[in-house]
């Protein structure tokens, strides 16, 4: 009896052994994987971290962020243009090209532009960046006829940085002195995702392809604008802050009268008559029925001085923490039928120096009163 407990104990010592030994090795199995996915996601968390991005206030910020991205390119620079007559980004367009950069720019006609009366062919000729860029290593490309405008406006360079406008590339974008200087931002990245994005429905449009944008933070007009402005305005819990240069969709303001009606704070700046004159009589600006009936559920809509600022933005601003700036207007034809361009962020130093601006801009105007 005593030899068969003896045997018995041994067993159990060497399966205690072996089980003790298959222990740590389980142990020492999920301590490697877990060190190795520790490493995976510090690794990625350093190389997001690295991709940086920045927002620009203009007037105040002058050229230097668009300058910026021209400077640093030594291989290729993608441009997208609406208005393009700055003569210090021409010339630095140019001076790129002279040190062998390819430049690759896609500039809506002049002719279609200036649709309005009073602008005679001489001037929307002279305002053709096609007559400042002639050079070897400059291509300029049109409008897809699949569009009725290229609203867009975007820099890129090199594949390693862009820069996502809201304002056109003119002297009154960067002047602070211009007689009546317009308010708009800028949001420059380095992210890869972002910008092969971008570059994917840039170098299609180029070559007038057709091509199914990638659904993500970078919103390609018209394909998921409406979509993402009503997503924003229907997901949105405490506020909506708005910039915008024209508000005559009835979708979109139904959406932010909703809001308000729910409790939501519904913020507009804009300018009184956006395409008009301040002597122009009330009824003919086509943005009074949407301000009227947003203002009467709520919505707060605050009419900025074109001698101040011109309000040219357009940044849309959801609960302090998501952010959209882009060139998309809203308004019908460029939500639904413009090759628009914008970015959604919820990087908080962007999204604070543009509350910061509107808090500065919103004190400087009066509110709209129903009529």
């Amino acid at each position: 009896m005593t030899k068969t407990l003896q045997a018995l104990n041994g067993i159990y010592h060497k399966n205690l052994k072996r089980i003790t030994s298959m222990q740590r090795n389980i142990s020492r199995t999920f301590y490697l994987i877990f060190s190795v996915l520790f490493l995976f996601v510090t690794l990625n968390n350093i190389a997001f971290s690295a991709h940086s991005e920045e927002v620009s206030v203009f007037p105040e910020a002058g050229h230097d962020p668009f300058l910026k991205v021209i400077n640093s390119a030594q291989k290729t620079i993608h441009m997208s243009a609406y208005k393009f007559t700055d003569t210090r980004l021409i010339g630095a367009l140019r001076e790129a090209a002279d040190r062998g950069v390819s430049v690759e720019l896609l500039a809506e006609e002049s002719k279609n532009i200036y649709k309005r009366p009073g602008i005679s062919e001489e001037q929307q000729a002279l305002e053709d960046p096609a007559q400042h860029l002639n050079h070897p290593k400059i291509i300029i490309h049109r409008t897809s006829e699949r569009f009725n405008q290229s609203h867009y406006k975007m820099i890129a360079a090199d594949e390693s940085t862009a820069a996502i406008s809201t304002g056109n590339f003119c002297p009154d974008t960067f002047d602070s002195t211009y007689k009546e200087s317009y308010r708009d931002f800028a949001l420059s990245t380095s992210n890869p995702i972002e910008i092969a994005s971008i570059l994917k429905v840039f170098l299609a449009d180029i070559t007038d392809r057709r091509v199914v944008p990638d659904k993500g933070n970078i919103i390609w007009g018209p394909t998921y604008q409406r979509s993402t402005f009503l997503e924003m305005c229907d997901g949105a819990q405490k506020s909506i802050w708005i910039y915008q240069q024209d508000m005559q969709d009835v979708g979109i303001a139904k959406a932010l009268a909703g809001a308000a009606r729910d409790g939501i704070d519904v913020r507009i700046l804009m300018n009184p008559f956006p395409f008009g004159k301040a002597s122009d009589p009330i009824e003919n600006d086509p943005n009074i029925p949407n301000q009227t009936m947003m203002s009467k559920h709520g919505v707060k809509i605050m009419l900025c001085p074109k001698t101040y600022r011109v309000i040219h933005a357009k940044i849309i601003v959801v609960d302090g923490v998501s952010m959209y700036l882009g060139s998309g207007n809203l308004y019908q034809g460029s939500i639904d039928q413009t090759r628009e361009l914008g970015i959604v962020t919820t990087n908080p130093n962007s999204i604070e120096t543009v509350i910061k601006t509107f808090d500065q801009d919103w004190a400087q105007g009066s509110l709209f009163v129903a009529h």
